[in-house]
């Protein structure tokens, strides 16, 4: 019995974790177009079964000071689980900056050049 039981928790630990893995999820491409002037875009995919929304996003410089404005981001949607993400950049330097998109328990971060 101690066996069976042991060999049945290993199996339900197992497919739960695999589970939930493949639940949660968050892709990014490369932005484009590189360097930018004016927008930034970049087709992000992430897990349906959590909101995806401007307020998931940060931009910052290199110095790790948030730069990025609410009203300057926003999602294109292009189905319930992808679309492209972009940022307004007419109102920063020229420089370097990092997108950091978070869902769920994942982080993603772009680096986009922004030349004008």
């Amino acid at each position: 019995n101690f066996c069976k039981l042991f060999k049945e928790d290993i199996t339900t630990s197992v497919a739960e974790l695999t589970q939930t893995e493949t639940r949660n999820y968050l892709y990014t491409y490369p932005p484009y177009p590189q360097p930018a002037s004016t927008e930034v875009r970049s087709l992000v995919y992430w897990d349906t079964s959590l909101d995806m929304n401007t307020e998931s996003v940060k931009i910052y410089n290199t110095n790790g000071v948030e730069v990025g404005r609410e009203q300057d981001i926003s999602f294109e949607r292009i189905n319930a689980y992808s679309g492209n993400l972009i940022w307004n950049c007419t109102n920063v330097p020229d420089g370097v900056y990092l997108i950091q998109i978070s869902h769920g328990d994942k982080k993603r971060t772009i680096k986009v050049m922004v030349r004008k």
